[in-house]
């Protein structure tokens, strides 16, 4: 069995939404935990910003967003 966990921390999933460890979707297709993204978003200084995985077809080509809060567990 897989366990889902965030490319960038590589920390384990949790499905409260209200844990800092829930995933969250980019509009590029990547899912990355809620404290990751929120990490980029103030580096970023704002709601856009890169995809983190240099493997990411949208990384180099454009700024994207959340788009959704997804349930994988």
């Amino acid at each position: 069995m897989i366990i889902p966990e965030c490319e960038i921390c590589h920390e384990i999933y949790d499905s409260n939404k209200e844990n800092i460890k829930y995933p969250l979707s980019l509009d590029c297709g990547d899912t990355y935990c809620k404290e990751c993204l929120q990490k980029l978003i103030n580096e970023s200084e704002g709601e856009d910003f890169l995809c983190p995985i240099p493997k990411c077809e949208k990384s180099n080509k454009k700024k994207i967003k959340i788009i959704q809060q997804i349930n994988i567990l």
